[in-house]
Order: C-alpha cells, then sequence, then structure tokens
C-alpha cells in the first residue's frame, strides 16, 4: 500500500511540475494582452481629448517644452 501512496505522489510531483509552466506562461500572456489593451484605450482617450477639447491644437503646455528640448 505504500508503494501505491508514493506512486501517486511522485505523479502529482510530475504533473505540478507538468502544469506549473503552463499556469506562468498563460499568466505571462494575459498580462501582455491587458498592458496592450490599456496601452490603445489610453491612445483612443488621448485622440477623443485632443479632436474634441483641444479641437486638434496643441496644448499650452506643450509650448514651453518644445523650445526647452
Amino acid at each position: 500500500m505504500a508503494d501505491k501512496e508514493n506512486n501517486i505522489t511522485f505523479v502529482e510531483i510530475d504533473l505540478q511540475n507538468e502544469l506549473s509552466p503552463l499556469v506562468e506562461q498563460s499568466q505571462q500572456q494575459v498580462i501582455v494582452q491587458n498592458n496592450a489593451t490599456l496601452t490603445l484605450l489610453f491612445l483612443q482617450i488621448g485622440f477623443r481629448i485632443n479632436e474634441t477639447i483641444l479641437q486638434n491644437k496643441r496644448a499650452e503646455y506643450g509650448k514651453p517644452v518644445v523650445p526647452t528640448l
């Protein structure tokens, strides 16, 4: 009976070692997709602000930056 219990433990450890990288890879893919989605969202928000509020003109705060650079 002890051999069977040890075999199950080794099988479970092997399964965990096999599945752990899959879970980590999936988590990394979710992070990358989330960052890409947020970047696109902020880009779209910026475009809408530029069109609607700034009427495609430069904001006042940007004027002193260009000569300084």
